[in-house]
């Protein structure tokens, strides 16, 4: 879901969702909307989290898409310990 469909499903206003996410003015939700800039990875972790999956943070950050890249699969076992 894009994050502008996702925020309207809400009925909300991009001064609303700015405010939900801790960010200081609509123009911040406007960038991310529209692409002009990429969001933070911290709100795009806050984004994923308010929209229960449903607005992915690696869609949304370029950051993020770099961590999941190399992050290892849930269910991948714990690495060894060595001594």
């Amino acid at each position: 879901m894009s994050p502008e469909a996702f925020r309207k499903s809400l009925g909300l206003t991009q001064g609303e969702l700015a405010h939900a996410l801790g960010l200081r003015s609509r123009a911040s939700i406007n960038m991310i909307e529209t692409g002009t800039r990429p969001a933070s990875l911290e709100v795009a972790l806050k984004y994923e989290k308010l929209s229960q999956g449903k607005v992915r943070a690696v869609s949304i950050c370029p950051k993020a898409a770099e961590i999941e890249a190399v992050a290892p699969p849930e269910d991948a076992p714990p690495p060894e310990l060595t001594s």
